[in-house]
């Protein structure tokens, strides 16, 4: 007897066409929410990176007497003719992996964390995406090229709701605002020290030929121009260590608490405000420069 197949039946276009709009929705309703959670793991891990430095930073502060890493100090003997070395660079015997500098969510577009002449080691460390609150918590006096001096933890009343170190972008050029496509900087500006600091006669601050502070200068725009060269690299946050050893996650307005930065407000017009709820150490008032 002949045998007869059975018939297969085939998708229609139509029906194919439902599938793929159907692939498609799913695609743009998870592959957000997988990014979102990959960033969500990369802040955590710079949060647990941010909490190491600021343990390392106590094991410092414990051998010298409690006294705090200066922002730099002077080295004439470098091979590379780097004649600062930096605060990383000052830790780095109680630092087991320099990696902890370097967050996951930042890009190294110099390849500092790898090789050439902007080399981590090279350049003293002073590109990390770690930036140290070296206005609160040392002192530059003068203008010296060689170092600035660390201040005693007594000066700091509140060590648990004081900034040590902060997530950092530098911002390369004046007029340009900060993203997080350009590299690290080892320093960070105290909102309103960085104003009162600038046209100071005796202690200093840095800037990049036109701007450093916070500086919201046109009040219709989102965002600020620039925060002191911190970077809100993390769903518009970034991590935070603290003078007494613990990290948590925070957004830029709650680090500008105390002082009347907003909208407006350009660098050199902050002011403080509220020292109680200031969090970056009201430590140059001892020199008549806080306004």
């Amino acid at each position: 007897m002949p045998q007869f197949g059975s018939k297969r039946r085939a998708f229609t276009l139509i029906e194919l066409l439902v599938v793929i709009a159907i692939i498609a929705i799913l695609a743009a309703i998870l592959f957000p929410v997988f990014a979102q959670a990959r960033e969500k793991a990369r802040t955590a891990s710079c949060l647990s990176n941010m909490k190491q430095v600021a343990l390392s930073w106590q094991m410092y502060l414990q051998d010298y007497d409690e006294v705090m890493v200066p922002g730099f100090v002077y080295d004439g003997n470098h091979p590379n003719n780097q004649t600062q070395i930096w605060w990383p660079k000052l830790q780095e015997p109680y630092v087991k992996n320099w990696q902890i500098f370097h967050c996951p969510s930042a890009p190294d577009p110099l390849a500092i964390f790898g090789g050439g002449p902007f080399a981590w080691w090279a350049n003293q460390m002073v590109y990390g995406n770690v930036g140290y609150n070296y206005l609160g918590l040392s002192i530059w006096l003068d203008c010296d090229v060689k170092q600035t001096q660390g201040v005693g933890l007594a000066s700091v009343n509140k060590p648990a709701s004081t900034v040590a170190f902060v997530d950092s972008a530098y911002e390369p050029a004046p007029g340009t605002n900060i993203t997080n496509a350009n590299r690290g900087f080892s320093v960070v500006q105290a909102p309103a020290q960085y104003a009162a600091i600038l046209p100071a006669p005796r202690t200093c601050t840095y800037y990049n030929g036109t701007n450093g502070g916070w500086d919201w200068p046109i009040a219709t725009n989102k965002r600020p121009g620039s925060i002191g060269w911190t970077m809100d690299r993390h769903s518009e946050g970034m991590n935070v260590g603290w003078v007494d050893g613990h990290a948590k996650f925070m957004k830029y307005q709650a680090l500008a608490a105390g002082t009347n930065f907003g909208p407006g407000v350009t660098e050199s017009a902050v002011r403080l405000t509220n020292i109680d709820n200031y969090l970056w150490n009201d430590l140059n008032a001892t020199f008549g420069q806080v306004p």
